[in-house]
């Protein structure tokens, strides 16, 4: 079974920034991300492709 892409992402965004890049960008643990990820309107733009996370680039 083939899970579609998880959609909480802006049109037209990068999405190639690991969870520990991210972490690092924004100055916040990568546990923060985790939890940010549960919401139901999480405050950072991300994407799933099956098992991997990949965060939005603010440089396009």
């Amino acid at each position: 079974m083939v899970k579609k892409a998880t959609d909480h992402s802006l049109p037209g965004r990068l999405y190639n920034m690991t969870e520990r890049e991210k972490a690092e960008e924004l100055g916040m643990s990568t546990s923060w991300l985790q939890k940010d990820r549960m919401k139901v309107k999480p405050e950072v733009d991300f994407k799933r492709f099956g098992g991997a996370i990949r965060y939005a680039t603010d440089r396009c």
